[in-house]
């Protein structure tokens, strides 16, 4: 989402609702991270510390970190994580659970009458919009 918004620079149509909950929220403008492999990326963003730099995932089994779900569920939010990849893509279940997002939607729970698979985990990013 923070990629999402920023590089729309919150004028899309697409991101009116954003833009609306941005108004009452922390936005973080600039985020960076210590991999470029998207599973490992989400346990430094999400969990603020660097990743098992190999393969598998194995933070997808134990992650020794209080994640950001974690933390906004003890103030009394809920999390959802959205992906277009499948359930069973590098285990993503696990490293979600494990993340501490109380819901999450994956591909095999979105409406994708129309996409096309773009590769070997997902369909286009498009079909969380």
């Amino acid at each position: 989402m923070l990629n999402f918004l920023y590089s729309l620079s919150f004028s899309s149509d697409r991101s009116l609702n954003l833009l609306a909950l941005s108004k009452h929220s922390l936005v973080a403008h600039e985020t960076w991270t210590v991999v470029s492999h998207s599973t490992k990326s989400s346990v430094a963003i999400f969990c603020g510390v660097s990743p098992y730099l190999g393969q598998p995932v194995l933070e997808s089994t134990h992650l020794p970190a209080v994640c950001l779900p974690h933390l906004l569920k003890e103030r009394g939010y809920r999390s959802l994580m959205l992906s277009s990849s499948t359930r069973l893509f590098e285990n993503l279940t696990g490293l979600i659970k494990n993340t501490g997002f109380e819901e999450y939607l994956a591909f095999e729970d979105l409406d994708t009458e129309g996409y096309q698979r773009v590769n070997y985990f997902g369909v286009e990013d498009d079909v969380m919009l």
